[in-house]
């Protein structure tokens, strides 16, 4: 259900925009979001709340990389590669990570 439903969403993303990259980030996006709510969340695309939500912003604003926060270790996402850490901001600074 959940595969069905992505590949409907990123459907309609297609017909509303044609640029390939901004599907292709749209598509990774979305499965993120899925993979979180199946993983750490133990719900779906159809079932999440706002918390839900709520919950999957918080844990990308968490750092990855080799000593991950407990927000990324619960998603299988995360886990499957490697913990990614956030890119730079904006203004070319990396986000803070956590104090050991």
């Amino acid at each position: 259900m959940r595969d069905s439903l992505s590949a409907e969403a990123v459907l309609v993303a297609r017909a509303q925009d044609t640029n390939p990259r901004t599907i292709a980030k749209y598509e990774l996006h979305l499965g993120h979001f899925a993979n979180y709510l199946a993983s750490a969340r133990r719900q779906s695309l159809l079932t999440a709340g706002r918390k839900d939500v709520a919950m999957f912003l918080a844990h990308l604003c968490e750092p990855g990389g080799e000593r991950p926060h407990q927000a990324r270790r619960v998603c299988a996402w995360c886990a499957q590669r490697g913990f990614p850490t956030a890119g730079p901001t904006p203004a070319g600074r990396r986000p803070p990570t956590r104090a050991t």
